[in-house]
């Protein structure tokens, strides 16, 4: 059980310092945003919205853990969808693994090519 507590604690932590770096730069917000498609949309409102630092937490959480036990990778769910579609319509999965870069390389996808932004996200999930 220790294991796993230090797991959850882990990713706290990283949620945190993603959250805090996004506060400390609030024109990122806006870049950081998407609408939501008629399938991922909840119906209640005319218009839905996730972003990215949701999606990158989300995506945290899921990593720690699954560190922890292989087994609960694919029975963790969030909210969002952790698929994104940038300008270019290119659609991009955020994934995460123990490489920064990839994570990097993956945030500047969707990010279409920012890599001060994505270098600084990176760099607080690992």
């Amino acid at each position: 059980m220790e294991p796993f507590a230090a797991a959850l604690i882990t990713s706290c932590i990283k949620a945190n310092n993603v959250a805090v770096a996004i506060r400390e730069k609030p024109e990122l917000l806006s870049l950081l945003t998407e609408e939501k498609g008629d399938g991922e949309k909840n119906a209640k409102f005319a218009q839905d919205f996730k972003t990215l630092a949701d999606v990158l937490i989300q995506e945290i959480v899921r990593y720690q853990l699954s560190k922890h036990s292989s087994l609960l990778s694919d029975r963790i769910y969030g909210e969002e969808s952790n698929k994104f579609t940038n300008s270019k319509g290119q659609e991009v999965t955020l994934l995460l693994n123990d490489r920064e870069e990839d994570t990097r390389e993956t945030l500047e996808k969707v990010l279409e090519g920012d890599k001060t932004v994505s270098c600084l996200l990176a760099a607080e999930v690992h």
